[in-house]
């Protein structure tokens, strides 16, 4: 199982108040392939996924945030693969910092895709569900990462550390 640390923005203070969230990401393979979601608009992958609501188990989320971002109903979660821990400084002022893990599952889905239900910022980034090579999603995101000029929000960088880690799975 892999484990990393992000800190999107330094110095930060970690040790006062701090608002938590925890999200799910689903890994769907198929052979060296993996089904994404991709942003038409800033050219980089993700795994489909997202935060859990207050009540809801990982799973609930996942099979939630899959069929809203990718279309795709869930058949079955299985392992935890890995943990993605992100700081990052809140948009509250009571707070320090704010933490984020996303936990990354092994999924398997329908082969149906159906239609998207996306919120208004997934719809601007252009998010689009796609069968990609595991290879191909690293270099894009890597390439996505060297123009600083993109304005993007900070996932590209969680999700090339991520498939770093599946492809060294692969590789095994």
């Amino acid at each position: 199982m892999f484990s990393h640390v992000i800190y999107r923005r330094e110095p930060l203070d970690i040790t006062g108040p701090a608002i938590y969230r925890d999200a799910v990401r689903a890994v769907i393979r198929r052979g060296d392939e993996f089904f994404m979601v991709y942003s038409t608009t800033v050219g980089y992958f993700t795994f489909p996924g997202g935060g859990v609501k207050k009540g809801e188990t990982h799973i609930e989320a996942l099979t939630r945030e899959v069929r809203e971002e990718a279309g795709a109903s869930v058949t079955a979660v299985s392992d935890l693969l890995g943990e993605i821990t992100e700081y990052d400084r809140p948009k509250e002022p009571d707070y320090n910092v704010f933490r984020m893990i996303s936990h990354y599952y092994q999924v398997s889905i329908e082969n149906t895709i159906g239609s998207q239900h996306l919120d208004e910022y997934e719809i601007a980034l252009g998010f689009s569900p796609i069968w990609v090579n595991i290879d191909q999603a690293i270099l894009t995101n890597a390439a996505v990462l060297q123009k600083p000029d993109l304005p993007m929000p900070a996932w590209p960088k969680r999700e090339l550390l991520a498939l770093q880690e599946l492809k060294k799975e692969l590789s095994r």
